[in-house]
């Protein structure tokens, strides 16, 4: 603190303003929110497959047809 002094959180305006003049991302705000994103995707994957293969007769598909239907769905959802 005797260096830096208090080092409270800047706002969001503050923040946008000096990633938009330097590309920095000074607090890490943008690494964070891409993390839990993508933990948020793969988790939803997951859970979208496992509900896939819960369908009756899911399995008894070939499986290049089981992957165009998840595919398929998958792209709905991001088309969303």
């Amino acid at each position: 603190e005797e260096l830096f002094g208090s080092l409270t959180p800047i706002s969001m305006e503050e923040y946008q303003q000096i990633y938009e003049n330097t590309g920095l991302d000074i607090d890490g705000r943008r690494d964070f929110i891409s993390n839990i994103l993508l933990t948020t995707a793969s988790e939803s994957l997951r859970c979208f497959v496992v509900f896939c293969r819960s369908l009756p007769h899911f399995s008894e598909l070939d499986m290049e047809d089981q992957i165009a239907l998840i595919k398929g769905k998958l792209s709905l959802i991001l088309v969303t």
